[in-house]
């Protein structure tokens, strides 16, 4: 595929578009989007009004933990200790079985 195609097919991403034409760090964001909500949902002290969505995002971080952890989103290869320590701390809060030791 020729330079100026693959540029106009990258201009014409939605992630692309909304960061100016440059490319964002990590996209998408979905773990760490879903962690830091519930985490924020406890920290405020409402998290009680929201128990099936807790669940919900949970339950796909859950579905993407892997035994070396999770990153910010669900295709990442890669892990690091911010997302994970948060994913373990709040799965386990919730009752999921993880491996504290993952970290």
């Amino acid at each position: 595929m020729p330079l100026l195609e693959k540029q106009k097919q990258r201009a014409g991403n939605p992630s692309v578009k909304s960061c100016n034409g440059g490319a964002p760090l990590a996209y998408p964001v979905d773990i760490f989007a879903r962690l830091w909500a519930v985490d924020r949902l406890q920290r405020l002290g409402i998290s009680h009004f929201f128990h099936q969505e807790i669940k919900w995002l949970l339950d796909h971080v859950k579905s993407v933990w892997a035994e070396t952890g999770v990153f910010s989103g669900r295709y990442s290869q890669f892990c690091d200790i911010d997302d994970t320590s948060m994913g373990v701390r709040l799965l386990k809060m919730h009752g999921y079985n993880v491996d504290p030791n993952v970290l």
